[in-house]
């Protein structure tokens, strides 16, 4: 997959039905889902607090939490210990 395949899938995902479920809840579950879904773990406090505070205070959008999540090294890490192309 080339770079901009990875990031279709991405921008695709975060437009779906499943994804939609997240869209009711508070900054912080919103969070606790990432990293549940995407890291495969709870937050660390400092993270949790750093990403709702991004959110609720400093006018980051989910969209743009969810694809900073997508492309963070421990993303990239837990892509290349299944074999999956990061994108």
């Amino acid at each position: 997959r080339s770079r901009s395949e990875g990031d279709n899938v991405r921008r695709t995902f975060f437009r779906t039905d499943i994804f939609d479920t997240f869209t009711g809840e508070n900054d912080t579950e919103f969070i606790r889902h990432l990293y549940k879904a995407m890291m495969g773990r709870e937050p660390d406090t400092d993270g949790l607090a750093y990403w709702v505070w991004e959110l609720s205070s400093n006018g980051m959008t989910r969209e743009t939490a969810f694809e900073r999540f997508a492309e963070s090294d421990e993303f990239y890490v837990i892509c290349q210990q299944y074999n999956v192309n990061h994108g």
